[in-house]
C-alpha cells in the first residue's frame, strides 16, 4: 500500500477485490532461521499473544493495526478450515507511539467465521463523521462454501477516533457468491462514491496455475482518478476512472511467454509513472517457466496503451539459489516511498532497495525476523509451520519507523541505520 498526500477514500475499487482464494494459499513447507537484518535495527515487537494467522499492517498517527488471514480449504475435497474463532477473531490495535513497547488496546472485531485481512485507516474529509479516524477492513468467508447465502463478506467501517474503543459505523455486505474484499484503496475524492466491476477475461492465462480472470488488488493514482488493477495472469490493467460509472480501459501489461505471470498487487510512483509491481509467485518450476519465485518489475506507464516493463530486483532465494522447501521466497507487497521500495518478501522478510535508477534497482536494507512456530494447527496443507512468514509493511512518515507483520512472530517495529 503506498502513503500519498490525500489520504484514500475511493469506494469505486471495492467491487474488483472479491476473491476466490487468500495470498497465502501457495507457500511452502517453513524451516528454521535465526533472522538476518542488514541497515536495519528493531525498535519494537509484539508477538500478538501467539496467536498467528497475522496478515496485513498499517499505521496511523502511532497506532498500528493488524489483520488476520482465514479461508475455508477445499483442496482434493477436505473442506478443511483456517478461519479464526474466538477470542483470536478480530483485527488488532496497537499503540505504537513508545515504538519501543507497542501495546495491543483494542480490536476490530470482524463477524463470526470470518477473517479481516486488509485494513485502510484515514481521517475522514468530509461527511457527518468529517475529522473523525476510521478504520476500514475488507472480510472474507472462510466458514464454508463462498456460495452459502448467509455468509457475511464486504467491507465494515469503524470510527477509530479512540483506537481503544473503536466503534463500527457501517457495512456493505457484497453478497454472494465471492469470498468478499481481500486486498483495496482508500482515496480521497468528493466528486464521487461510486462502484464499478470491470469484467474480463483479458487474457487465457499462463503458468502452473492459469488464472486469467482474478482481479486481486487495485493501486490508485494520488488524484484517485486513475487505478492500476491486479489481475493475475492478465497483468496490471489501467483504467480511467474519471467517470467511474464508465471506467476506461486503457492499457495493461504483458508477462514474457516464460513467466508465470501471478499479478498480486503494486504501488505507484505518481510523478515517474512508474509502477512497482509483486508477482506473487510460488510455482516457478514447471517446464518452460523461469525459474525462482515472484519478484518486483517496474513498469513505465508514460504511455498507458503500451506499458513497459524497464526494471526488475530478486532477492538471491527468490531467484531460486535456495531450496524452496526452506521458506517462501516470494515477494508479496511493494510499497513506494520517495525513491525507495519497501517489500514485504515472506521468508526473506522485509527488503528495502533504492530505485532512484529504476533499470539498476540496489537493495540498501534489509531485515529477516527469527522464525516462529506456526500456532494454527493442523498447519495450512503442512505449511507455515517454522519459517519468517511477512505479510505486510508499512511505513510511518513522521517518523522513519518501518512496520512489519509476520503471519507467525508477530509486530516488528523496525529503523534503517543506513
Amino acid at each position: 500500500m503506498k502513503l500519498t498526500r490525500n489520504i484514500r477514500f475511493l469506494l469505486s475499487v471495492i467491487a474488483l477485490l472479491a476473491l476466490a482464494f487468500p495470498a497465502t494459499a501457495h507457500a511452502d513447507s517453513g524451516g528454521s532461521n535465526a533472522g538476518e537484518t542488514f541497515n536495519i535495527e528493531v525498535v519494537g515487537h509484539n508477538d500478538l499473544g501467539g496467536r498467528g494467522f497475522n496478515a496485513d499492517v498499517w499505521v496511523h498517527n502511532g497506532y498500528a493495526y493488524v489483520g488476520q488471514w482465514g479461508f475455508g480449504d477445499w483442496a482434493a475435497g477436505s473442506k478443511d478450515r483456517f478461519c479464526p474463532q474466538g477470542s483470536n477473531t478480530s483485527a488488532l490495535i496497537l499503540d505504537a507511539r513508545d515504538p519501543a513497547n507497542p501495546q495491543v488496546v483494542g480490536r476490530l472485531q470482524n463477524p463470526p467465521n470470518t477473517s479481516i485481512e486488509d485494513i485502510v485507516v484515514y481521517t475522514a474529509q468530509y461527511g457527518p463523521l468529517r475529522g473523525h479516524d476510521i478504520a476500514a477492513g475488507g472480510i472474507q468467508y472462510c466458514g464454508d462454501s463462498r456460495y452459502d447465502l448467509g455468509a457475511d463478506h464486504g467491507l465494515m467501517l469503524w470510527d477509530v477516533t479512540n483506537p481503544a474503543s473503536p466503534v463500527q459505523v457501517g457495512y456493505l455486505n457484497t453478497g454472494c457468491c465471492t469470498r468478499g474484499v481481500h486486498e483495496f484503496e482508500v482515496q480521497n475524492r468528493t466528486d464521487l462514491q461510486r462502484t464499478f466491476d470491470i469484467g474480463g477475461p483479458f487474457y487465457a492465462g499462463q503458468g502452473c496455475d492459469a488464472d486469467p480472470n482474478y482481479g486481486h488488488g487495485a493501486e490508485p493514482s494520488d488524484d484517485g482518478k486513475m487505478v492500476f488493477v491486479s489481475y493475475w495472469d492478465s497483468g496490471f490493467i489501467a483504467l480511467d476512472l474519471t467517470d467511474p460509472t464508465q471506467p476506461v480501459f486503457k492499457g495493461r501489461t504483458v508477462y514474457p511467454a516464460n513467466a508465470d505471470g501471478d499479478a498480486h498487487s503494486a504501488s505507484y510512483d505518481d510523478a515517474r509513472k512508474l509502477l512497482f509491481s509483486a508477482d506473487e509467485d510460488f510455482c516457478k518450476t514447471g517446464q518452460g517457466i523461469e525459474k525462482g519465485q515472484g519478484y518486483l518489475r517496474v513498469y513505465d506507464y508514460s504511455n498507458l496503451a503500451a506499458p513497459v516493463q524497464i526494471g526488475s530486483f530478486r532477492t538471491p532465494n527468490s531467484a531460486g539459489s535456495k531450496d524452496k522447501a526452506a521458506g517462501d521466497y516470494s515477494i508479496h507487497n511493494a510499497l513506494v516511498v520517495g525513491t525507495d521500495i519497501y517489500m514485504s518478501w515472506y521468508s526473506d522478510g522485509i527488503r528495502v532497495v533504492d530505485a532512484s535508477n529504476p533499470r539498476a534497482i540496489t537493495e540498501v536494507a534489509y531485515f529477516v525476523p527469527p522464525s516462529a512456530n506456526n500456532p494454527v494447527k493442523p498447519s495450512q496443507r503442512g505449511v507455515l509451520t517454522n519459517a519468517p512468514e511477512v505479510w505486510g509493511v508499512a511505513y510511518d512518515e513522521a517518523t522513519g519507523l518501518i512496520y512489519a507483520s509476520d503471519m507467525n512472530s508477530g509486530l516488528w517495529i523496525l529503523r534503517r541505520t543506513d
